[in-house]
């Protein structure tokens, strides 16, 4: 399910092949009728955001700043 609109898919590959012009997250994995339902949500991570709270988190965790290599 992405923005309440559901897809069906007959793989998991041809899932995998879909071009989104955004960047998506899993937000619910769960069965319903035989079928698996993915719920997708806009991902709120901003690339080489070190401010974003997960940056920070990791910083004081580790003791080191992200490397994005």
């Amino acid at each position: 399910m992405l923005d309440g609109e559901e897809t069906r898919y007959a793989s998991a590959r041809e899932l995998l092949t879909q071009g989104y012009a955004k960047k998506y997250e899993i937000a619910n994995i769960k069965a319903r009728n035989g079928d698996i339902v993915i719920t997708l949500r806009e991902s709120s991570v901003i690339p080489n955001d070190l401010t974003a709270d997960w940056a920070k988190e990791h910083m004081a965790n580790t003791g080191e700043e992200i490397s994005f290599f």
